[in-house]
């Protein structure tokens, strides 16, 4: 019976193409087969199981979006329940998630016990260090900063909608559904110099970095949590 050797005790699952063939002979030093894209949490989980049961691989880097995360706790979380043998190998194994910064995540992580470690700050420590705007006394302030957030329902966006303030300061704040062309032009002459995007899907960050690039808006653009780094929307805003 043949038996691959890895030489690299780690695999590593992606939810959008990031480590192309040459990033991962260079950086992660692993064979193709020890490398997932996917954000289907079923099919992750089969890739977790495969390379801890045959070829006794134990170590998984998760560099995958918070959602798709939150919907692989859940289903081997379930597993967990249905098979002792499922619960016990995957108490061997050591998760490192280097993508997700979500608070929701987290706190799913300690509740479910899913053993998680993760990379990045959490989003309620990330958040403190983007400009929220300044106070202002005027009745219509300028705005300098425009915050955009996904029209996707979840804790995620929900949380980053309602830290930041608008009313009685110089930032201004948008769901994607609330945006024009026009909004976007009167902010780059109002002296806007700031956009903080926090999209979900394809088509928002298409949608939204079709309407940056098409304005009269050239400044910064920060974006929180990109999962859709391989997007149209997202080579505009390099581009812009």
């Amino acid at each position: 019976m043949y038996m691959c050797n890895y030489k690299n005790k780690v695999a590593v699952v992606q939810s959008e193409i990031i480590f192309e063939k040459d990033m991962r002979i260079e950086y992660l030093k692993i064979k193709n087969s020890q490398l997932l894209t996917s954000n289907n949490e079923k099919r992750i989980f089969r890739f977790i199981k495969k390379h801890a049961c045959k070829n006794k691989i134990y170590n998984f880097v998760l560099h995958i979006d918070s959602e798709t995360l939150r919907k692989l706790m859940l289903y081997m979380t379930e597993k967990k329940i249905i098979s002792n043998k499922t619960r016990t190998l995957l108490k061997k194994c050591t998760f490192i998630s280097t993508y997700s910064n979500a608070d929701f995540v987290r706190a799913l992580n300690r509740e479910k016990e899913a053993g998680i470690m993760f990379a990045l700050s959490s989003l309620g420590e990330v958040l403190p260090s983007i400009p929220n705007g300044s106070a202002s006394s005027s009745t219509e302030p300028n705005k300098e900063i425009m915050v955009v957030v996904s029209d996707s329902v979840s804790p995620y966006y929900t949380q980053i909608y309602e830290y930041f303030v608008s009313e009685g300061t110089t930032l201004v704040k948008y769901k994607v559904s609330e945006l024009t062309l026009d909004l976007f032009n009167d902010f780059a002459n109002g002296g806007g110099y700031i956009i903080v995007l926090a999209l979900d899907t394809e088509e928002e960050f298409n949608n939204v970095g079709g309407m940056v690039a098409d304005s009269e808006y050239t400044k910064q653009v920060h974006i929180i949590e990109c999962t859709q780094p391989a997007s149209e929307g997202v080579r505009k805003y390099n581009l812009k």
